[in-house]
């Protein structure tokens, strides 16, 4: 959760606690609509107060964030997209947060905040070894930039911990990379770069790498982020194929729109592996949520997923990083974890 306009800032889950009241564009409440038959809404709230990322670990939390993105995919937000949290008591708001948030433009006090489910972070990253290594030699990856060591659901504040650790690690291990002597240069890598770079500055197809950015952020909104089905999937997979092309094409007229266009080139790539991987696994599982596999199949994907590349093409490999382990119900209990 977090505030749409005039900024974007993370709403952290005490919101959730307090059971504050959400409204549409058109001023009507919905979150109750979404809960399921033998849930409630109060229920959902309380396990959305423990935590605030989207998640399946729980019974009933899912469907705020749910409903939230429906009712905008479906036309019912505001004119940025978002919805109304009516806080009963905007003194109630943690202290500390008050002027953090004023200096941000946000006014607690002077009506609704404008909120909407944000994307934070991500689980899963780039394979390391003990040393942060990843498979490309002296390139370097630790906490969120690596494997989540959490699996599917980001436990708030652990990365901490992993950055350090794996920080350290890596740190030593490239400083005695150093000392060994200078890496081979892959000169050819480095000219298909360059070319790619002058490739994209040639473009004049009218649309600018800024606006086919944002094309891709809202595709990936409405079927990456929370509810992702077999449509929701195929659907993100063609406007992939479909901005990429545009992209080639596109105009460019300032060194920053390369600096845009190079971004957004490797967003693309990240969106395809994304959506291939939640299309490979059918099931719901922490962060990952299919529609019509609601339910985690760990019978059959207690396993993470492995992209590669194979000359030029797209390898994933599921596999099971500990055969034996095995999740124990209450775990969590009803401690706040996220």
């Amino acid at each position: 959760l977090g505030t749409v306009y005039p900024t974007v800032n993370i709403v952290h889950c005490w919101a959730w606690r307090r059971g504050e009241k959400m409204t549409n564009a058109l001023g009507e409440e919905f979150l109750e609509k979404y809960i399921p038959s033998g849930g409630s809404l109060e229920q959902s709230l309380t396990e959305h107060g423990r935590h605030n990322p989207f998640t399946t670990r729980d019974e009933h939390s899912r469907y705020i964030d749910i409903g939230m993105v429906k009712e905008v995919v479906e036309g019912r937000g505001d004119d940025h997209d978002a919805l109304d949290m009516h806080l009963s008591d905007p003194e109630a708001a943690p202290a500390g947060l008050l002027d953090w948030y004023r200096y941000r433009g946000i006014r607690w006090d002077e009506g609704p905040l404008k909120v909407g489910i944000c994307h934070h972070c991500s689980n899963g990253g780039i394979v390391i070894d003990e040393n942060g290594q990843s498979t490309v030699p002296r390139l370097y990856a630790c906490g969120e930039q690596a494997s989540g060591p959490h699996g599917s659901d980001r436990l708030g504040g652990h990365m901490l911990a992993a950055s350090q650790i794996f920080g350290a690690r890596a740190g030593r291990h490239a400083a005695q990379a150093a000392k060994s002597g200078a890496t081979d240069f892959d000169d050819r890598a480095a000219q298909d770069a360059i070319a790619a770079i002058d490739a994209f500055a040639d473009g004049e197809g009218g649309e600018s790498p800024a606006s086919l950015k944002a094309s891709l952020q809202k595709t990936a909104w409405e079927n990456l982020l929370v509810i992702r089905s077999a449509d929701n999937l195929n659907r993100i997979l063609a406007d992939i194929k479909d901005i990429r092309e545009r992209l080639r094409l596109a105009t460019f007229r300032t060194p920053y729109d390369v600096v845009e266009a190079l971004e957004t080139r490797s967003l693309l790539t990240v969106g395809e592996i994304i959506a291939n991987v939640a299309m490979m696994r059918t099931e719901s599982r922490g962060g990952h949520y299919r529609e019509e596999f609601p339910q985690q199949d760990d019978e059959n994907w207690q396993k993470v997923i492995k992209v590669s590349r194979d000359d030029d093409e797209m390898k994933l490999e599921p596999f099971a990083l500990d055969p034996d382990w095995s999740s124990r119900t209450g775990d969590m209990g009803g401690r706040g974890w996220g």
